[in-house]
C-alpha cells in the first residue's frame, strides 16, 4: 500500500510538473500577485488566477470571486482559504 500511494504522489508531482510549466506569475495590481495561464497555453480554458500559495505547494486552484467591498473584488481560494483582494474593476480577462 505504502509503495502503492508513493507510485501516486510520484505521478501527480510528475503531471503538475507538467501543467505548471503552462503558468507564470503576474502583477494583478499594486496588491497582489497570482499565476496566470501564458498566451497561447490556456487549452480551452477561460483566463483564470491560480492561488500563488497552492501553486507554490504544487496544488492548481482557481481563486474565486467572493464578493466586493465598495471599490474593491475579494477573490477567494477554496483550497487553502487564501484571499486576494484588488481593485474591482480587475479581472483575469484584463491583465496580460
Amino acid at each position: 500500500k505504502r509503495i502503492d500511494d508513493l507510485e501516486k504522489e510520484i505521478l501527480r508531482l510528475k503531471d503538475w510538473s507538467a501543467e505548471k510549466q503552462n503558468y507564470q506569475l503576474k502583477s494583478i495590481d499594486p496588491s497582489g500577485f497570482a499565476y496566470m495561464p501564458k498566451s497561447g497555453m490556456e487549452n480551452g480554458e477561460p483566463r483564470h488566477w491560480l492561488c500563488t500559495n497552492c501553486y507554490q505547494n504544487s496544488e492548481k486552484s482557481i481563486l474565486q470571486m467572493k464578493g466586493t467591498i465598495g471599490q474593491f473584488a475579494v477573490y477567494h481560494c477554496n483550497r487553502c482559504s487564501g484571499e486576494m483582494t484588488v481593485y474591482a474593476r480587475r479581472h483575469p480577462d484584463d491583465v496580460d
